[in-house]
């Protein structure tokens, strides 16, 4: 993944935890979901954001491996590719 595009989705998702979930820790691409308190119903409505967003199908399987903001990014670039 080139740097640049992954810098821009990292921004994209950091946005969508700002404006939509209140999260105001600074995100990076090591950020663990679970440390950003995100109970299973916020999950779910990132999910559908990222979905939305990027134009692409997260099977609930998929989602079930995303620990990171790295994997969710890496994930995003292998669908839109």
């Amino acid at each position: 993944m080139e740097t640049g595009c992954a810098e821009r989705v990292l921004e994209q998702i950091a946005e969508v935890l700002r404006e939509s979930h209140g999260i105001e820790d600074k995100i990076t691409s090591n950020t663990n979901f679970r440390q950003l308190g995100l109970d299973s119903l916020e999950m779910a409505e990132f999910i559908i954001e990222l979905e939305e967003i990027f134009g692409i199908d997260l099977p609930d399987d998929d989602m079930k491996k995303m620990f990171t903001i790295a994997d969710a990014i890496r994930y995003v670039d292998s669908r839109r590719g």
